[in-house]
C-alpha cells in the first residue's frame, strides 16, 4: 500500500505528460485482485522507452443475509491497489503487477454475534493489456496469485497461497 502511496505522490505533473497515449481509465475486473469483482481506476503516471508505470486503485462489496435471527450477515469490503509496470510501444503490453488488497470480513460467529476482520492480501499479476493509445475500450486479462494470512499464521510464517485470474473491460479516456 505505501509503495502505491509513493508511486501516486512522487511523480510530478511534469513527468506524468511523458506519458504515452491517454492516461486515465475505469474498469471493472471479474476475479482478479478484489476477489469476486471490483471497480477501479487506473493511470498510466509515466513512460519512457517502451516501458510504462500505472498505478491503480478499486473497490469491492459483497454482502448477504443468510436470514432467520440466529444467520447473521456476512459482508466483504475490499479495495485493490496495485503498482504495474507495462511493456509494449502500442497497444498490446505485457503487465506485471504489485499490489495489496485491504480486505475487511463480517461473518456470523457461534452463538449470535458476529466476527469482524480486517486482512492485508499481497497480490502479483503477469498479464495482457489491450490500451489504444488513442483511448476507447480497454481490456485486459491476468494471472493475480494472492497471499492470504490471519494473525496465528502470519506469527508462524505461514499463509495459504491462492491462484487467481481476473478479466476486465473499461474505458480509457480521450483528453
Amino acid at each position: 500500500m505505501l509503495l502505491f502511496a509513493i508511486s501516486f505522490l512522487a511523480f510530478s505533473p511534469a513527468m506524468a505528460q511523458q506519458a504515452e497515449g491517454k492516461r486515465n481509465s475505469f474498469f471493472l475486473e471479474l476475479g482478479g485482485n478484489g476477489g469476486f469483482y471490483s471497480l477501479n481506476y487506473d493511470r498510466i503516471l509515466m513512460a519512457s522507452g517502451g516501458w510504462s508505470l500505472a498505478g491503480r486503485m478499486g473497490a469491492m462489496y459483497y454482502g448477504t443475509d443468510s436470514g432467520g435471527m440466529e444467520a447473521g450477515r456476512s459482508v466483504w469490503l475490499a479495495a485493490p491497489l496495485e503498482v504495474s509496470w507495462l511493456r509494449g510501444r502500442r497497444n498490446h503490453r505485457l503487465e506485471l503487477g504489485l499490489g495489496v488488497t485491504p480486505l475487511y470480513q463480517e461473518y456470523p460467529e457461534e452463538g449470535s454475534s458476529q466476527e469482524k476482520e480486517l486482512r492485508l492480501l499481497p497480490v502479483g499479476r503477469v498479464g495482457y493489456r489491450f490500451q489504444r493509445a488513442e483511448g476507447g475500450m480497454f481490456y485486459k486479462a491476468g494471472f493475480t496469485p494472492m497471499a492470504q494470512f490471519n494473525h496465528e499464521e502470519a506469527s508462524l510464517g505461514r499463509g495459504v497461497f491462492l491462484p487467481w485470474f481476473g478479466l476486465a473491460v473499461g474505458y480509457t479516456l480521450k483528453q
